[in-house]
């Protein structure tokens, strides 16, 4: 289940449940072969089951976060972290740390990758990734491969920080820009958000624009803006960063009948 493909699409990254865990499993479609790269250090099966893998475009890189205390050495934090697993040398590494290699204090889940695997966003609820970090609840982070690739460590940022929990992140092929949904009020500059609903927000060094709108130019909502409701979510941004879709359930987002809808958004260069 939840398969995802190289660009040519001959390598997938797939869940697969074993002897009672989700275990992530490789395969490559022209050479028939089928890895499990959820492995423990020592062997076996792992003591917890993992989920939600996304395989760069090259192939070459997969992240999925787990459940699994085992998966790499001195995981003793007891939350979900977030791993990106290197095809060609099979190595395993674990993202989700903070500045100095502290353990996240809060799991870490749903990462995405770009397309040369040396930035992942993901969604977390730890507080300690990022010294930066002045919020607390569920936040997108970037963790960000160092000039050193031989050893395939890297740091992590806050992208959100908001004053409301973001997730359903999605990266571009570059890296460059970030699009999650968001009951955050205060991330873009200049603009009130008012609709107390969630919003599609798009993130580029640094700033943030609202990439969900309706069709009049406002804010979407479903009714009156009381209270909060999940309206406007699950954007995905395409490779080039020019394209975000999402769905919403909100009025006026388009003409016509409906309940729920997938719009695309062109967000330009």
């Amino acid at each position: 289940s939840r398969p995802s493909t190289t660009l040519d699409g001959m390598i997938i990254a797939h869940e697969s449940l074993s002897q009672g865990l989700n275990e992530i499993l490789l395969v490559n479609k022209g050479s028939g072969q089928s890895t499990t790269i959820t492995t423990p250090t020592g062997g076996g099966q792992p003591n917890g089951s993992s989920y939600a893998p996304v395989i760069s475009s090259s192939g070459k890189f997969v992240v999925f976060h787990s459940h699994a205390s085992d998966l790499v050495p001195n995981d003793n934090n007891g939350h979900v972290d977030v791993f990106r697993y290197e095809v060609f040398n099979g190595r395993l590494t674990r993202l989700s740390l903070g500045p100095n290699g502290e353990e996240g204090n809060g799991g870490s889940f749903y990462p995405v990758i770009s397309d040369d695997g040396t930035k992942v966003a993901f969604e977390s609820h730890a507080t300690n990734l990022d010294l930066d970090q002045t919020t607390s609840g569920k936040q997108i982070f970037l963790w960000t491969e160092s000039n050193d690739t031989v050893s395939g460590t890297g740091t992590v940022s806050a992208v959100s920080n908001g004053n409301a929990d973001s997730f359903d992140a999605s990266i571009s092929g570059d890296g460059a820009r970030i699009v999650f949904t968001t009951f955050a009020d205060d991330l873009v500059a200049g603009e009130a958000d008012t609709n107390k609903n969630s919003d599609v927000v798009l993130w580029e060094n640094g700033q943030f624009y609202y990439a969900g709108r309706a069709g009049d130019g406002l804010l979407p909502t479903i009714g009156s803006a009381t209270e909060r409701s999940l309206v406007t979510h699950e954007p995905s941004i395409s490779s080039n960063g020019e394209v975000i879709t999402f769905v919403s359930t909100a009025r006026k987002m388009v003409r016509g009948k409906g309940i729920s809808h997938i719009l695309i958004e062109d967000v330009g260069v």
